[in-house]
Protein backbone atom coordinates (compact mmCIF):
# COMPACT_ATOMS: atom_id res chain seq x y z
CA UNK A 1 0.00 0.00 0.00
CA UNK A 2 1.14 3.57 -1.04
CA UNK A 3 -1.09 5.19 2.50
CA UNK A 4 -2.56 8.14 -0.04
CA UNK A 5 -5.76 10.21 0.78
CA UNK A 6 -8.34 8.58 -0.68
CA UNK A 7 -10.05 11.17 -3.05
CA UNK A 8 -13.02 13.17 -0.13
CA UNK A 9 -16.57 12.21 -0.72
CA UNK A 10 -18.80 14.99 0.63
CA UNK A 11 -21.72 14.48 -2.01
CA UNK A 12 -24.54 12.36 -1.01
CA UNK A 13 -24.23 10.44 -4.85
CA UNK A 14 -20.75 9.54 -3.82
CA UNK A 15 -21.63 7.61 -0.56
CA UNK A 16 -21.35 4.48 -1.81
CA UNK A 17 -23.78 2.49 1.37
CA UNK A 18 -26.48 3.58 2.81
CA UNK A 19 -27.40 5.41 6.26
CA UNK A 20 -28.01 2.82 9.09
CA UNK A 21 -31.15 3.18 10.77
CA UNK A 22 -31.00 5.72 13.51
CA UNK A 23 -34.23 5.49 14.41
CA UNK A 24 -33.72 3.78 18.16
CA UNK A 25 -31.62 5.62 20.45
CA UNK A 26 -29.70 2.67 20.78
CA UNK A 27 -28.73 2.53 16.86
CA UNK A 28 -28.17 6.53 17.22
CA UNK A 29 -25.60 6.25 19.57
CA UNK A 30 -24.05 2.94 17.52
CA UNK A 31 -24.08 5.13 13.93
CA UNK A 32 -22.70 8.31 16.06
CA UNK A 33 -19.97 6.26 17.63
CA UNK A 34 -18.73 4.74 14.01
CA UNK A 35 -19.15 8.11 12.17
CA UNK A 36 -22.15 7.72 9.79
CA UNK A 37 -24.41 10.58 11.25
CA UNK A 38 -26.80 12.32 8.95
CA UNK A 39 -24.52 15.41 7.86
CA UNK A 40 -22.62 13.06 5.50
CA UNK A 41 -25.53 12.12 3.49
CA UNK A 42 -26.42 15.84 2.60
CA UNK A 43 -25.38 17.11 -0.92
CA UNK A 44 -26.18 20.41 0.88
CA UNK A 45 -23.94 20.04 3.98
CA UNK A 46 -20.00 19.57 3.88
CA UNK A 47 -20.44 16.19 5.70
CA UNK A 48 -16.74 15.71 6.34
CA UNK A 49 -16.70 19.01 8.25
CA UNK A 50 -19.46 18.55 10.19
CA UNK A 51 -18.05 15.08 10.93
CA UNK A 52 -14.92 16.46 12.40
CA UNK A 53 -16.43 19.73 14.44
CA UNK A 54 -18.29 16.97 16.09
CA UNK A 55 -17.63 16.69 20.15
CA UNK A 56 -16.51 13.15 21.64
CA UNK A 57 -17.14 13.74 24.73
CA UNK A 58 -19.62 16.69 24.92
CA UNK A 59 -20.40 18.69 28.22
CA UNK A 60 -17.41 16.50 29.83
CA UNK A 61 -14.89 18.51 31.53
CA UNK A 62 -11.89 15.81 30.68
CA UNK A 63 -9.92 17.59 33.51
CA UNK A 64 -12.28 17.03 36.64
CA UNK A 65 -12.97 13.43 35.58
CA UNK A 66 -9.77 12.09 34.10
CA UNK A 67 -9.04 10.47 37.20
CA UNK A 68 -12.42 8.32 36.98
CA UNK A 69 -11.18 7.02 33.58
CA UNK A 70 -9.43 4.03 32.69
CA UNK A 71 -6.94 3.78 30.82
CA UNK A 72 -8.42 2.42 28.06
CA UNK A 73 -10.61 5.11 28.22
CA UNK A 74 -8.18 7.34 28.01
CA UNK A 75 -6.83 6.01 24.87
CA UNK A 76 -10.25 6.12 23.16
CA UNK A 77 -10.68 10.13 24.51
CA UNK A 78 -8.11 10.88 22.15
CA UNK A 79 -10.09 10.26 18.98
CA UNK A 80 -6.70 9.48 17.12
CA UNK A 81 -8.75 7.53 14.13
CA UNK A 82 -10.28 10.75 13.41
CA UNK A 83 -6.68 12.61 13.27
CA UNK A 84 -6.68 12.27 9.26
CA UNK A 85 -10.50 13.76 9.02
CA UNK A 86 -10.27 16.03 11.27
CA UNK A 87 -7.11 17.74 9.88
CA UNK A 88 -8.32 17.89 6.02
CA UNK A 89 -11.39 18.70 6.90
CA UNK A 90 -9.66 21.98 8.81
CA UNK A 91 -7.18 22.81 6.23
CA UNK A 92 -9.74 22.44 3.30
CA UNK A 93 -12.26 24.79 5.36
CA UNK A 94 -9.50 27.63 6.45
CA UNK A 95 -7.16 27.55 3.08
CA UNK A 96 -8.04 30.27 0.91
CA UNK A 97 -8.81 29.49 -3.12
CA UNK A 98 -5.30 29.11 -5.12
CA UNK A 99 -4.10 27.18 -7.60
CA UNK A 100 -1.40 24.96 -8.06
CA UNK A 101 0.99 26.70 -10.82
CA UNK A 102 2.55 23.40 -11.90
CA UNK A 103 0.96 19.32 -12.69
CA UNK A 104 3.50 17.40 -11.25
CA UNK A 105 4.24 14.03 -13.38
CA UNK A 106 6.81 11.77 -14.22
CA UNK A 107 10.00 10.52 -12.82
CA UNK A 108 11.62 12.56 -9.52
CA UNK A 109 14.43 15.02 -10.82
CA UNK A 110 15.68 18.60 -9.96
CA UNK A 111 13.24 20.17 -12.16
CA UNK A 112 10.81 18.31 -11.55
CA UNK A 113 11.73 19.02 -7.68
CA UNK A 114 11.65 22.70 -8.07
CA UNK A 115 8.22 22.75 -9.33
CA UNK A 116 6.97 20.86 -6.60
CA UNK A 117 8.73 23.62 -4.41
CA UNK A 118 6.88 26.77 -6.21
CA UNK A 119 3.70 24.95 -5.77
CA UNK A 120 3.98 24.39 -2.27
CA UNK A 121 5.15 27.97 -1.70
CA UNK A 122 1.40 28.66 -3.44
CA UNK A 123 -0.34 26.86 -1.15
CA UNK A 124 1.66 28.27 1.63
CA UNK A 125 0.33 31.55 0.45
CA UNK A 126 -3.01 30.08 1.22
CA UNK A 127 -2.74 29.73 4.41
CA UNK A 128 -0.81 32.48 5.06
CA UNK A 129 -3.57 35.17 6.80
CA UNK A 130 -3.45 32.39 9.43
CA UNK A 131 0.30 32.20 9.92
CA UNK A 132 2.13 35.49 12.34
CA UNK A 133 4.76 36.45 10.12
CA UNK A 134 8.20 34.67 11.41
CA UNK A 135 5.85 31.23 11.60
CA UNK A 136 5.23 32.19 7.48
CA UNK A 137 9.26 32.41 7.19
CA UNK A 138 9.72 29.25 8.84
CA UNK A 139 7.13 27.26 7.04
CA UNK A 140 8.84 28.22 3.94
CA UNK A 141 12.08 27.82 5.04
CA UNK A 142 11.20 24.16 5.64
CA UNK A 143 10.12 23.59 2.45
CA UNK A 144 12.99 24.91 1.10
CA UNK A 145 15.51 23.28 3.25
CA UNK A 146 13.85 20.16 2.63
CA UNK A 147 14.47 20.38 -0.75
CA UNK A 148 18.04 21.02 -0.23
CA UNK A 149 18.12 17.35 1.86
CA UNK A 150 16.06 15.33 -0.90
CA UNK A 151 18.61 16.78 -3.93
CA UNK A 152 21.41 15.72 -1.58
CA UNK A 153 19.78 12.01 -1.25
CA UNK A 154 19.21 11.99 -5.08
CA UNK A 155 22.42 12.79 -5.42
CA UNK A 156 23.47 10.15 -3.38
CA UNK A 157 21.43 7.45 -4.58
CA UNK A 158 19.88 7.38 -0.73
CA UNK A 159 16.85 7.98 -2.94
CA UNK A 160 16.00 5.98 -5.86
CA UNK A 161 12.97 5.14 -8.55
CA UNK A 162 10.85 7.81 -7.26
CA UNK A 163 8.08 9.57 -8.80
CA UNK A 164 7.49 13.15 -8.63
CA UNK A 165 4.25 13.10 -7.87
CA UNK A 166 4.91 10.68 -4.79
CA UNK A 167 7.59 13.11 -3.30
CA UNK A 168 5.19 16.36 -4.11
CA UNK A 169 2.04 14.33 -1.76
CA UNK A 170 5.02 13.46 0.93
CA UNK A 171 6.47 16.90 1.28
CA UNK A 172 2.94 18.07 0.99
CA UNK A 173 1.75 16.44 4.00
CA UNK A 174 4.36 17.12 5.90
CA UNK A 175 3.96 20.94 5.37
CA UNK A 176 0.07 20.00 5.78
CA UNK A 177 0.70 18.65 9.17
CA UNK A 178 3.16 21.80 10.10
CA UNK A 179 0.20 24.19 9.57
CA UNK A 180 -2.33 21.69 10.99
CA UNK A 181 -0.34 21.94 14.23
CA UNK A 182 -0.26 25.50 14.19
CA UNK A 183 -3.69 26.53 14.23
CA UNK A 184 -4.28 23.82 17.00
CA UNK A 185 -1.74 24.95 19.19
CA UNK A 186 -3.06 28.60 18.91
CA UNK A 187 -6.72 26.67 19.69
CA UNK A 188 -5.53 24.39 22.78
CA UNK A 189 -3.74 27.62 24.34
CA UNK A 190 -1.65 25.05 26.18
CA UNK A 191 1.53 26.33 25.21
CA UNK A 192 3.74 26.73 21.67
CA UNK A 193 3.31 23.14 19.87
CA UNK A 194 3.12 24.33 15.95
CA UNK A 195 5.53 25.32 13.40
CA UNK A 196 8.16 27.67 15.98
CA UNK A 197 8.58 24.70 18.34
CA UNK A 198 9.04 21.89 15.08
CA UNK A 199 11.91 23.78 12.98
CA UNK A 200 13.22 24.92 16.48
CA UNK A 201 13.71 21.12 16.97
CA UNK A 202 15.02 20.76 13.38
CA UNK A 203 17.54 23.29 13.86
CA UNK A 204 18.95 21.76 16.57
CA UNK A 205 18.96 18.59 14.82
CA UNK A 206 20.89 20.05 11.46
CA UNK A 207 23.51 21.42 13.92
CA UNK A 208 24.43 17.61 14.97
CA UNK A 209 23.91 15.94 12.01
CA UNK A 210 26.03 18.61 10.17
CA UNK A 211 28.74 17.15 12.21
CA UNK A 212 27.93 13.28 11.29
CA UNK A 213 28.78 13.58 7.52
CA UNK A 214 31.33 11.33 6.42
CA UNK A 215 30.71 8.93 9.43
CA UNK A 216 30.25 5.72 9.64
CA UNK A 217 26.52 4.43 9.44
CA UNK A 218 25.57 7.98 8.20
CA UNK A 219 23.33 8.01 5.51
CA UNK A 220 21.73 11.65 3.83
CA UNK A 221 18.49 10.15 4.09
CA UNK A 222 18.68 10.06 7.76
CA UNK A 223 18.30 14.01 7.86
CA UNK A 224 15.07 13.49 5.87
CA UNK A 225 13.86 10.79 8.33
CA UNK A 226 14.65 13.02 10.88
CA UNK A 227 12.56 15.80 9.83
CA UNK A 228 9.37 13.65 9.37
CA UNK A 229 10.36 12.26 12.73
CA UNK A 230 9.80 15.98 14.19
CA UNK A 231 6.84 16.77 12.30
CA UNK A 232 5.27 13.58 13.83
CA UNK A 233 6.65 13.99 17.36
CA UNK A 234 3.81 16.03 18.61
CA UNK A 235 0.60 15.06 16.98
CA UNK A 236 -0.29 13.21 19.59
CA UNK A 237 -1.19 17.22 20.94
CA UNK A 238 -3.72 17.45 18.17
CA UNK A 239 -5.96 14.20 19.72
CA UNK A 240 -9.21 15.43 21.32
CA UNK A 241 -8.49 15.09 24.64
CA UNK A 242 -4.99 16.72 24.51
CA UNK A 243 -6.84 19.38 22.61
CA UNK A 244 -9.43 20.05 25.12
CA UNK A 245 -7.59 18.78 28.22
CA UNK A 246 -4.49 19.96 30.23
CA UNK A 247 -4.37 16.53 31.96
CA UNK A 248 -5.09 14.97 28.37
CA UNK A 249 -2.08 16.44 26.61
CA UNK A 250 0.13 14.07 28.92
CA UNK A 251 -0.78 11.16 26.98
CA UNK A 252 -0.03 13.18 23.93
CA UNK A 253 3.25 10.77 23.27
CA UNK A 254 0.52 7.68 23.23
CA UNK A 255 -1.53 9.50 20.85
CA UNK A 256 1.35 10.72 18.46
CA UNK A 257 2.17 6.88 18.06
CA UNK A 258 -1.18 5.34 17.13
CA UNK A 259 -1.37 8.25 14.70
CA UNK A 260 1.72 8.04 12.80
CA UNK A 261 1.18 4.36 12.82
CA UNK A 262 -1.92 5.36 10.70
CA UNK A 263 0.35 7.00 8.55
CA UNK A 264 3.30 5.14 7.79
CA UNK A 265 2.28 4.25 4.59
CA UNK A 266 3.13 7.18 3.01
CA UNK A 267 6.51 7.18 3.53
CA UNK A 268 7.09 3.57 2.38
CA UNK A 269 8.62 4.85 -0.63
CA UNK A 270 11.08 6.64 0.45
CA UNK A 271 11.92 5.04 3.60
CA UNK A 272 12.91 1.23 3.98
CA UNK A 273 11.26 -1.21 7.01
CA UNK A 274 14.63 -0.28 9.18
CA UNK A 275 13.77 3.37 9.01
CA UNK A 276 9.95 3.41 9.62
CA UNK A 277 10.78 1.01 12.89
CA UNK A 278 13.18 3.56 13.77
CA UNK A 279 10.77 6.57 13.06
CA UNK A 280 7.76 4.70 15.09
CA UNK A 281 9.87 3.76 17.81
CA UNK A 282 11.08 7.49 18.05
CA UNK A 283 8.01 9.50 17.58
CA UNK A 284 6.53 6.85 20.75
CA UNK A 285 9.43 7.50 23.13
CA UNK A 286 10.59 10.42 21.83
CA UNK A 287 10.75 11.99 25.84
CA UNK A 288 12.65 9.03 27.23
CA UNK A 289 15.80 9.53 28.96
CA UNK A 290 17.84 6.86 27.43
CA UNK A 291 20.37 8.61 24.44
CA UNK A 292 21.56 4.82 22.45
CA UNK A 293 23.78 7.47 20.74
CA UNK A 294 26.19 4.68 19.61
CA UNK A 295 23.44 1.85 18.62
CA UNK A 296 20.66 4.82 16.98
CA UNK A 297 21.73 7.59 16.66
CA UNK A 298 18.83 8.91 14.92
CA UNK A 299 16.75 8.05 17.84
CA UNK A 300 19.02 9.24 20.79
CA UNK A 301 19.39 12.29 18.52
CA UNK A 302 15.60 13.07 18.68
CA UNK A 303 14.92 12.39 22.30
CA UNK A 304 18.20 15.29 23.12
CA UNK A 305 16.96 17.59 21.03
CA UNK A 306 13.00 16.97 23.26
CA UNK A 307 15.22 17.58 25.80
CA UNK A 308 16.52 20.78 24.74
CA UNK A 309 12.99 22.08 24.04
CA UNK A 310 12.82 24.64 26.77
CA UNK A 311 16.52 25.89 24.81
CA UNK A 312 15.22 26.29 21.39
CA UNK A 313 15.56 28.84 18.87
CA UNK A 314 12.51 30.30 17.46
CA UNK A 315 10.41 30.65 21.16
CA UNK A 316 7.33 32.55 20.62
CA UNK A 317 7.42 34.38 23.56
CA UNK A 318 9.98 36.51 22.86
CA UNK A 319 7.81 38.55 20.94
CA UNK A 320 6.76 39.68 24.05
CA UNK A 321 10.26 41.58 24.87
CA UNK A 322 9.55 43.97 21.76
CA UNK A 323 6.15 45.74 23.62
CA UNK A 324 6.55 48.63 25.40
CA UNK A 325 5.38 48.30 29.38
CA UNK A 326 4.77 44.66 28.97
CA UNK A 327 7.18 43.49 31.68
CA UNK A 328 5.03 45.34 34.39
CA UNK A 329 1.98 42.79 33.33
CA UNK A 330 4.69 39.54 33.22
CA UNK A 331 5.80 40.21 37.10
CA UNK A 332 2.85 40.56 37.77
CA UNK A 333 1.54 37.05 36.26
CA UNK A 334 4.55 35.60 37.86
CA UNK A 335 3.62 36.85 41.40
CA UNK A 336 0.32 35.28 41.14
CA UNK A 337 1.72 32.12 39.58
CA UNK A 338 3.94 31.03 41.78
CA UNK A 339 1.50 32.05 44.41
CA UNK A 340 -0.89 29.71 43.13
CA UNK A 341 -3.71 32.49 42.95
CA UNK A 342 -5.35 30.90 39.73
CA UNK A 343 -8.41 33.11 39.89
CA UNK A 344 -6.14 36.42 40.50
CA UNK A 345 -3.87 35.12 37.71
CA UNK A 346 -6.91 34.71 35.32
CA UNK A 347 -7.74 38.36 35.68
CA UNK A 348 -4.50 39.75 35.51
CA UNK A 349 -4.25 37.77 32.09
CA UNK A 350 -7.22 39.13 30.73
CA UNK A 351 -5.53 42.49 31.47
CA UNK A 352 -2.75 41.34 29.65
CA UNK A 353 -4.88 40.37 26.31
CA UNK A 354 -6.33 44.26 26.62
CA UNK A 355 -2.68 45.46 26.06
CA UNK A 356 -1.75 42.98 23.18
CA UNK A 357 -4.84 43.52 21.39
CA UNK A 358 -3.72 47.45 21.48
CA UNK A 359 -0.03 46.41 20.14
CA UNK A 360 0.68 46.59 16.47
CA UNK A 361 1.56 42.77 16.38
CA UNK A 362 -0.27 40.78 13.76
CA UNK A 363 -3.62 39.26 14.68
CA UNK A 364 -2.03 35.71 14.26
CA UNK A 365 1.20 36.53 16.20
CA UNK A 366 -0.98 38.00 19.24
CA UNK A 367 -3.17 34.67 19.19
CA UNK A 368 0.07 32.52 19.37
CA UNK A 369 1.50 35.00 22.29
CA UNK A 370 -1.98 34.33 24.16
CA UNK A 371 -1.27 30.77 23.47
CA UNK A 372 1.63 30.37 24.52
CA UNK A 373 1.51 30.41 28.70
CA UNK A 374 1.78 27.75 31.14
CA UNK A 375 -1.87 26.51 31.48
CA UNK A 376 -2.15 27.59 35.19
CA UNK A 377 -5.50 27.54 35.16
CA UNK A 378 -5.84 24.45 34.33
CA UNK A 379 -3.59 23.11 36.99
CA UNK A 380 -0.36 23.24 35.33
CA UNK A 381 2.22 24.02 38.26
CA UNK A 382 5.07 26.74 37.03
CA UNK A 383 8.36 25.21 36.65
CA UNK A 384 11.71 26.78 37.48
CA UNK A 385 14.94 26.17 36.08
CA UNK A 386 16.90 28.62 38.27
CA UNK A 387 20.07 30.25 35.90
CA UNK A 388 19.34 27.40 32.97
CA UNK A 389 17.49 30.20 30.57
CA UNK A 390 19.02 31.12 26.88
CA UNK A 391 18.79 29.68 23.12
CA UNK A 392 20.97 26.56 22.13
CA UNK A 393 24.09 28.54 20.43
CA UNK A 394 26.80 25.61 19.89
CA UNK A 395 26.38 21.49 19.55
CA UNK A 396 29.10 18.83 19.84
CA UNK A 397 28.92 15.51 19.95
CA UNK A 398 31.82 12.42 20.82
CA UNK A 399 31.16 8.76 19.50
CA UNK A 400 33.41 7.72 21.60
CA UNK A 401 31.23 4.79 23.79
CA UNK A 402 28.47 5.48 24.83
CA UNK A 403 28.63 8.77 23.47
CA UNK A 404 28.03 12.22 24.37
CA UNK A 405 26.12 15.59 23.40
CA UNK A 406 27.20 19.32 24.30
CA UNK A 407 24.86 21.83 24.12
CA UNK A 408 26.25 25.60 25.14
CA UNK A 409 23.54 27.97 25.99
CA UNK A 410 23.64 31.71 25.12
CA UNK A 411 22.36 34.00 28.32
CA UNK A 412 18.92 35.52 27.61
CA UNK A 413 18.24 37.52 30.23
CA UNK A 414 14.48 38.05 29.55
CA UNK A 415 13.78 34.29 29.44
CA UNK A 416 15.64 34.05 32.61
CA UNK A 417 13.21 36.02 34.45
CA UNK A 418 10.16 35.30 32.12
CA UNK A 419 9.88 31.31 30.65
CA UNK A 420 8.72 30.02 34.01
CA UNK A 421 4.83 31.80 32.74
CA UNK A 422 5.24 29.76 29.33
CA UNK A 423 5.06 26.08 28.27
CA UNK A 424 8.19 25.05 26.45
CA UNK A 425 8.43 21.63 27.89
CA UNK A 426 10.76 22.85 31.15
CA UNK A 427 9.22 19.70 33.13
CA UNK A 428 11.01 17.72 30.27
CA UNK A 429 14.27 18.65 31.07
CA UNK A 430 13.44 18.77 34.77
CA UNK A 431 12.60 15.52 35.02
CA UNK A 432 15.73 14.55 33.09
CA UNK A 433 17.71 15.83 35.66
CA UNK A 434 15.55 14.19 38.42
CA UNK A 435 16.16 10.53 37.16
CA UNK A 436 20.08 11.36 36.59
CA UNK A 437 20.54 12.06 40.35
CA UNK A 438 20.54 16.12 40.11
CA UNK A 439 18.34 17.84 42.57
CA UNK A 440 16.44 20.54 41.80
CA UNK A 441 18.25 23.26 43.97
CA UNK A 442 21.81 22.00 42.30
CA UNK A 443 20.15 22.17 38.70
CA UNK A 444 19.29 26.07 39.36
CA UNK A 445 22.74 26.80 39.80
CA UNK A 446 25.11 24.44 38.39
CA UNK A 447 26.96 25.94 35.62
CA UNK A 448 27.42 22.77 34.05
CA UNK A 449 24.49 19.73 33.77
CA UNK A 450 25.85 16.03 32.98
CA UNK A 451 22.62 14.20 32.16
CA UNK A 452 23.43 10.47 32.08
CA UNK A 453 21.49 7.34 32.31
CA UNK A 454 23.75 4.45 32.75
CA UNK A 455 25.47 2.74 29.81
CA UNK A 456 23.88 5.71 27.28
CA UNK A 457 25.20 8.73 26.13
CA UNK A 458 25.32 12.05 28.30
CA UNK A 459 23.74 15.29 27.47
CA UNK A 460 26.19 18.00 28.57
CA UNK A 461 24.27 21.51 29.01
CA UNK A 462 27.06 24.23 29.58
CA UNK A 463 26.02 27.89 29.93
Amino acid sequence: MRGETPRQLDEAQKILRPAIDSTEPSRRSQVRTIGLVEPAYRATADGLAELAEQQIMPGVNLDAVWDTLSEAEKIRAGAVERFRLEMEASLRLAAMPWNAPHLIRGRLDSRTLQRCIRNLRAEIEAYSYLLAPDSKALLQRFVDETKTVIETCMRVRAIVGVEANTMYEIVQDLVHKLIYQELTSRRRAMGDRGIRRICGNIDIAEAIYGQLRGMPGFSPRDRLLMRIIHVHQDLGHTAYAARVSYRGGKLHRAYGARVFTDELNRYRTILNQKDLQTARNAVATHSLEELPLTQSHVLALVRAVDHLAPFAPHRVYKHFEGIAGIQDYLDDLLERARAGEVERYVAAKEALADVLAQSNLSAPLRDDLWASFRAVERGAEPIELGDWAGEVCEMGIDLTPPGRLVAKLSPDPFAKRYQTLFDQQQDQVVRLARTTGISPTEMQVAPTLNLQQPGFAALVLKR
